[in-house]
């Protein structure tokens, strides 16, 4: 198997490598075949299609896996080539991400296997007590929002974001983009503030407390 690695990219249909087939993206994962001339590597999709990729556009998939090293810097680094991208509701690539899209592609680009939808991934990880005073937060985080729990109402988790310190989050919100949760800054998002909820650490004891890394996972 190979792992496909530029946020955006394409597979060729002819042997020549002239005409496109399709589009790829980072971290589709493609059956290897053998290589050809012009640095063109064949490959498979899972349903059988066979196409041609270029060569220095793919990884071996155990070399890939064993290159993930899920750290704070490593999570904000692939983060960050999604800024500007659009909003996308049910979006989980390069092309277009809704917020928790957003955030299993990323940790997913670094090994980790996270729950689709906020309101499964705030089940997972580490709880870290905070407010909005944003105490104990450390970069990598994945803050939650939605409406606390009441007498009355459950707990309801409506977004997600990654934290990037400093008050600092990124996050899908109409788009891939940085927003402040500190009064006083010039992105500062009052809505956030007061909306969030909880706060999960995926990142202190990774392949337990439901975070998943892939080499865990039979499906890939």
């Amino acid at each position: 198997k190979v792992v496909f690695l530029p946020q955006y990219g394409f597979d060729y249909g002819q042997e020549n490598g002239s005409e496109i087939s399709s589009d790829l993206l980072a971290g589709n994962i493609l059956k290897y075949i053998g290589e050809t001339e012009k640095n063109l590597t064949k490959v498979a999709f899972p349903d059988g299609r066979e196409a041609l990729v270029e060569s220095d556009a793919i990884m071996d998939y155990g070399g890939w896996l064993d290159s993930r090293n899920p750290l704070a810097e490593n999570i904000l680094a692939d983060a960050h080539e999604f800024l500007g991208r659009p909003y996308l509701w049910g979006g989980t690539s390069g092309k277009g991400v809704d917020c928790s899209g957003y955030t299993k592609t990323v940790f997913f680009l670094n090994g980790i296997i996270l729950p689709r939808d906020a309101s499964q991934q705030v089940h997972v990880g580490t709880e870290v007590p905070t407010d909005t005073t944003l105490t104990g937060l450390e970069p990598g985080d994945l803050l939650f929002f939605g409406r606390k729990a009441t007498d009355k109402d459950k707990e309801k988790i409506t977004h997600v974001a990654i934290y990037k310190g400093n008050g600092k989050i990124i996050h899908s919100s109409g788009m891939v983009k940085v927003e402040s949760l500190r009064r006083g800054d010039e992105d500062f998002n009052e809505y956030r503030l007061k909306s969030l909820v909880r706060a999960k650490r995926m990142l202190e004891t990774p392949g337990e407390n439901g975070v998943q890394l892939i080499r865990q996972s039979s499906v890939y």
